[in-house]
């Protein structure tokens, strides 16, 4: 019996450790001990490179950049003897330019519709002047390190925090996670503050005011006073920044979903039927064409947010990265009362705005015997009556 239990467990730690998709993702296998600070102490990390400024690595095998003790402050591992350090935001104008990011190596290339489990754990610095509630990460096929930034991937992080989930424990680890639907071939995921330049949000750790204004004189007088210059530059500026320790990055299978396809524009439309008789049509402007002037207009708002009422169009946000639940809806009396028994067809023309970052694969249609619109900026629970999903990402 005492043979078959230890086989047991030996047989599910394998299978455990044969889903983890991240290489080195507690930071734990190095070539060499990460010695002074300005030394690039990241360097010789197995699987896993920097981007941007210059990340801390921390382990137990340094004197100057140990676990727990440090120069940004005193923190356990989430687990192992090893962990990351990284500036997500500063106060003060051209906060971008002092983000600093960490890269893994994937230990396969994702597969598209694979359904995957990404988790990282995150601490603030005791040293850290401010605590912000942005942090996420993205994929990529190729090694985005050469670049130098990540610039392009701002304002679309593939999983973030919460919004108003502020990294503010500096005594235990918070766990950022999220579900990410692979497009196929990614071999890295980045790290780091994703948020569009100079709009994430940030608060002071200790108030100016009060006794926190000695508190922040005390802090500021013993990074002046430190022996080591380098150390207490570097102290110095973390009282103007957000730095949170990161750790055990995970990524595992969730389940393979159906292939993720993409609506190019050969797709738009194929076969188009002719428009039906307006008699027959239920709908008093189809076309939009009485959206001008609004007071003469069949369609009208039906949600919290603002929709483009424009001559033969209108303009409504499917999704937004900042708010995920505040979504546009517009809304149309029926000519007449449906028949409970009657068959009817469903049509409309959607045409993607280019010049903005996401695409979605999801639009419906709900009827309603009456509907009030009390502007709430929040989602609509009516039955959806048709749905278009899973035909594509338009």
């Amino acid at each position: 019996m005492r043979t078959t239990l230890c086989l047991f467990f030996w047989l599910v730690r394998i299978l455990l450790n044969a889903q983890e998709l991240v290489r080195n993702g507690g930071f734990e296998q190095y070539t060499r001990c990460p010695r002074h600070i300005a030394a690039k102490p990241a360097r010789g990390l197995e699987g896993v490179k920097t981007i941007g400024g210059m990340p801390g690595y921390f382990h137990a095998c340094s004197e100057q950049l140990g676990t727990p003790m440090n120069w940004a402050g005193w923190q356990a591992p989430y687990e192992g003897e090893a962990y990351m350090g990284l500036v997500l935001t500063a106060h003060g104008g051209g906060e971008c330019a002092v983000r600093e990011f960490v890269q893994l190596e994937l230990a396969e290339p994702l597969v598209n519709g694979g359904k995957y489990e990404l988790s990282f754990r995150v601490s603030l610095a005791d040293r850290s002047g401010y605590m912000t509630d942005r942090i996420g990460a993205c994929f990529s096929a190729e090694d985005r390190s050469r670049k130098g930034n990540l610039a392009q991937s701002f304002g679309r992080p593939d999983v973030d925090n919460m919004l108003n989930r502020f990294i503010a424990d500096t005594a235990g680890w918070m766990v950022v996670k999220g579900i990410y639907n692979a497009r196929g071939g990614e071999r890295y995921v980045q790290v780091g503050n994703f948020q569009l330049c100079d709009r994430t949000s940030r608060k002071a750790v200790t108030a100016n005011r009060g006794s926190g204004t000695m508190q922040n004189m005390k802090r500021k007088a013993d990074a002046d006073l430190d022996p080591d210059m380098e150390r207490g530059l570097r102290r110095r500026l973390l009282a103007t920044q957000a730095y949170a320790y990161v750790d055990a990055v995970s990524l595992v299978p969730l389940g393979h979903t159906e292939e993720i396809r993409v609506l190019h524009a050969s797709d738009a439309c194929p076969a188009d039927p002719a428009p039906p008789p307006p008699a027959m049509d239920l709908v008093p402007d189809p076309a939009f064409d009485r959206n001008l002037p609004a007071h003469g207009a069949a369609w009208k708002n039906a949600s919290g947010g603002t929709p483009d009422f424009l001559k033969d169009r209108t303009g409504i946000y499917l999704y937004s990265a900042v708010n995920k639940d505040h979504r546009e809806y517009i809304q149309t009396p029926l000519k007449e009362r449906l028949d409970p028994c009657g068959v009817y067809a469903v049509r409309l023309r959607i045409l993607r705005d280019a010049t903005y970052a996401y695409a979605v694969d999801r639009i419906g249609i709900a009827l309603t015997e009456a509907l009030e619109n009390d502007r709430r900026p929040e989602l609509l629970t009516y039955p959806v009556r048709w749905e278009l999903w899973s035909a594509g990402v338009m």
